[in-house]
């Protein structure tokens, strides 16, 4: 998958962010990915292909999980409040503000 979002920042904050340090390192790792991930899709956060959410299934394959465990580490991660799902489609809070304009 080619992207137009080469990269994205991350904040040394998130060291000592108790909601990250709250979590299994595994979990954290989750993030990360998801972090990673919501750049290539340059689409302020939504894990979205063009218009299209992604599927639990897609972004498990994806990120190389078994489904089960993909969304057991999605609820995981939407308890702490670091990803949501809002109009069917799962979306990381506060990434369009973090990381800057859209690069497309």
């Amino acid at each position: 998958m080619t992207t137009s979002m080469p990269w994205i920042k991350l904040y040394v904050e998130m060291i000592d962010d108790p909601k990250i340090g709250a979590l299994p390192p595994a979990i954290r790792w989750r993030f990360i990915e998801l972090l990673l991930y919501a750049g290539e899709c340059d689409a302020e956060g939504w894990l979205v292909a063009g218009e299209k959410p992604i599927t639990v299934a897609s972004m498990a394959w994806r990120l190389r999980s078994d489904a089960a465990a993909f969304t057991a580490d999605l609820q995981t991660l939407q308890e702490a409040g670091l990803v949501d799902y809002a109009e069917n489609t799962w979306y990381i809070p506060h990434f369009a503000a973090r990381q800057g304009r859209s690069q497309s």
